[in-house]
């Protein structure tokens, strides 16, 4: 288990009871002063900290995967660098309630009547991942999951522009539009040249940022499996803090991970 882990979990959780090529254009045909206004643009953005303390979602899931193809509903609750709630529903039943911190990754299955948890670190490293949790509230948000520690120059592809570099074991590359100022996609490789995109759209504002609506998460590993994931957001509510439950039932079994 490599990149896949992450959104995989959502496979596992409720089983238990594109390739493209694009041609860069030089640099040279785009006139210096679009050149400086991408420049400048991307220096601000990768200064951009996380905008909300709170985001919640009410989206539905399609889910594609080797062994399973289903439509679920997920309700989500992130708050900045604490928490991610998650909940997985089918026909109104909760299957499946997940919480994820920076320390642990807890997870009440109710259909198997078990009681999840490990350590968030540990459970990364063992799936092979080099994300960390700040990497993932990015991504939930439909953010830049991680910046350049130093200054990247961007590919201009019109309308749009690509940036991309390698950082500890991780190849990175963004495809940001320039007229529309949002990211549209995002490609990450791992050594074992596994990769995990997302292709976002439907871009509504909310207080000064662009929430896409639309998202398509696709992990391929080496051993050609795919796994698809179609989100499709119908609610946002921006820091509006709500009290989360996570209670165990006494009668689930504890599984450690």
């Amino acid at each position: 288990m490599t990149l896949k882990g992450i959104f995989i979990i959502l496979v596992w959780l409720l089983i238990s009871s594109c390739k493209t090529s694009t041609k860069l254009a030089s640099t040279s045909a785009v006139n210096k002063k679009a050149i400086k206004a991408v420049e400048k643009n991307w220096n601000a953005m990768s200064l951009m900290q996380f905008p909300f303390d709170w985001v919640s979602y009410r989206s539905r899931l399609n889910i594609d995967a080797p062994t399973l193809k289903i439509q679920v509903k997920l309700t989500s609750h992130l708050i900045k660098d604490s928490l991610l709630w998650a909940s997985v529903s089918k026909l109104g039943f909760e299957s499946h309630r997940m919480l994820l911190t920076p320390d642990t990754i807890k997870i009440l299955d109710r259909l198997g009547n078990q009681y999840i948890i490990g350590s968030t670190q540990k459970w990364l490293k063992n799936q092979g991942l080099l994300l960390t949790f700040n990497d993932i509230q990015n991504l939930w948000i439909g953010n830049y999951p991680r910046y350049p520690k130093k200054s990247i120059d961007p590919h201009i592809i019109n309308p749009n522009y690509r940036i991309h570099w390698e950082e500890e074991g991780l190849d990175f590359a963004y495809l940001y539009s320039i007229l529309e100022n949002t990211l549209i996609k995002v490609l990450i490789t791992d050594p074992k040249h596994q990769t995990f995109s997302v292709n976002q759209s439907s871009f509504n504002p909310h207080e000064g940022f662009a929430v896409p609506y639309e998202r398509t998460y696709e992990v391929a590993g080496y051993d050609d499996d795919m796994y698809t994931f179609k989100m499709s957001i119908q609610d946002v509510k921006l820091n509006q803090p709500k009290t989360l439950s996570f209670q165990v039932p006494d009668r689930y079994e504890r599984v450690d991970l």
